[in-house]
């Protein structure tokens, strides 16, 4: 996702600037989360998981609430452990702490960031513009969804099977 941020200037008209960082979660910068606004939890996969430095994967606590899928199967997390979330860069960003499940379980995103997490973030997805917004100090903050990443998600491969080649357009 590119993050752009939107802030008044003169009159009524808006500009936008790249910003420079996009999100962190537990201080490190991650890429390919879902935004889901069908799911009520907030997920970390362990590959991402397994990622973090390791005083914050020392944090993880057990959890007794197992997850339902939506084809109905039952998944028990490794543990659940509050992060804290940051969205935009060093001018402008919006940030809160979320409690999040992990899970073992193939998956071509980091995690996924459901409706409470949205609801806490004051967030605005909109998967017809491929963007989320969100009010942040002096104006709103944009993040667009990249072309490549789709791609990317939609091919997932169990570790012995080989990706088919992908020729690039630049």
């Amino acid at each position: 996702m590119r993050a752009t941020r939107k802030r008044k200037t003169s009159g009524n008209l808006n500009d936008s600037a790249v910003a420079k960082g996009e999100a962190e979660i537990g201080g490190h910068q991650v890429h390919r989360m879902c935004i889901d606004g069908g799911s009520s939890f907030k997920i970390l996969y362990e590959h991402y998981f397994n990622r973090l430095r390791s005083e914050i994967r020392n944090q993880m606590v057990p959890t007794a609430t197992s997850l339902v899928g939506f084809s109905g199967e039952i998944k028990w997390p490794l543990g659940q452990i509050t992060l804290l979330v940051k969205v935009g860069d060093d001018e402008q960003s919006t940030s809160t702490w979320m409690d999040f499940m992990v899970v073992r379980s193939t998956s071509p995103y980091n995690g996924i960031i459901g409706r409470p997490g949205l609801q806490k973030m004051k967030a605005v997805p909109s998967s017809t513009h491929g963007m989320i917004k969100f009010p942040v100090m002096g104006g709103t903050l944009t993040l667009r969804s990249s072309k490549i990443i789709p791609i990317e998600c939609a091919m997932v491969f169990r570790p012995e099977d080989q990706p088919p080649p992908v020729n690039k357009v630049e």
